[in-house]
């Protein structure tokens, strides 16, 4: 897998339901499912650093300490050094999505303002680049940290389930 390859969704944007509320749901069901590509993805490239000597030796010296020292360690030490880089990885994204939740005014920004973020998801025509279609993803639905344990449970069990290309070209 490569930045030249990315997750690809087979359903165009005619497949998308038209009840708003479905609709918003199949967004942020799309993003969640891009999250765990690029979090399978991270996990099994920190895997192939781990246990091939070839892949480390691509990288940049400072980049590649971290994993000769766990590739130097016995295979059960190794799972147990990228267990925990998983559930770092794991944590790190539940409380991202947790801020990105956020509509409150809790997060303060000088005196009297708060700052919050917005995601959008854009659906943009490969030949024009016209913008055919948005959604603000975090907002207008379910608190957008609670879709962490659904997508947990749908896409993060095995880590080379969404970590290649969906068959499909999805365009409409």
């Amino acid at each position: 897998m490569s930045m030249t390859n990315p997750l690809r969704f087979e359903r165009g944007l005619l497949d998308i339901p038209t009840d708003s509320k479905e609709r918003h749901q199949e967004i942020v069901d799309c993003f969640g499912r891009f999250l765990f590509w690029l979090r399978n993805w991270s996990l099994d490239a920190s895997r192939q650093f781990v246990d091939s000597e070839e892949s480390r030796n691509a990288l940049a010296t400072i980049r590649r300490r971290p994993y000769e020292g766990v590739a130097a360690m016995t295979p059960e030490q190794r799972d147990a050094a990228l267990l925990l880089a998983k559930e770092s990885l794991d944590g790190f994204l539940e409380r991202f999505l947790w801020f990105m939740g956020d509509e409150g005014t809790d997060a303060k920004f000088g005196r009297n303002l708060a700052y919050r973020f917005r995601i959008e998801m854009e659906l943009v025509d490969v030949e024009t680049g016209e913008i055919r279609d948005q959604e603000t993803i975090n907002r207008g639905g379910d608190f957008f940290g609670s879709y962490w344990g659904r997508w947990l449970n749908r896409y993060g069990a095995d880590s080379t389930k969404e970590s290649s290309s969906m068959p499909g070209d999805g365009t409409q």
